[in-house]
């Protein structure tokens, strides 16, 4: 298998955020997600000149939550229930993460 991580980025709307999933089976504890995340972010902010870049997962789900901090996110403060999830799964509740490109531009410099 080789290293790549499939990014998937759905059609949307103008203005709207627009969702991109990283998916990194098999590869864990290795430092791809929070590369992958990262490229993720310079291409949102360069090439997309997007002004903000969000991110969710559950909230039981430690190493997402750890890649999202690694990459200098941070909690926004609006957990909320996954659609469709019933509320008794363990994974129902997701925590938002936000990044701006202002706070992007000063880690990168």
């Amino acid at each position: 298998m080789d290293n790549k991580v499939p990014i998937v980025t759905p059609t949307g709307q103008d203005n709207c955020r627009q969702p991109v999933t990283l998916i990194v089976a098999e590869q864990s504890k290795q430092g791809y997600a929070t590369e992958a995340a990262q490229e993720v972010l310079k291409f949102a902010f360069t090439t997309l000149n997007l002004h903000e870049v969000v991110s969710f997962t559950a909230l039981a789900n430690h190493r997402s939550k750890a890649v999202m901090q690694k990459i200098g996110m941070h909690d926004g403060n609006q957990n909320y229930i996954y659609p469709y999830m019933q509320v008794s799964n363990p994974l129902c509740e997701h925590v938002l993460y936000k990044f701006s490109k202002s706070e992007w531009l000063q880690n990168v410099s």
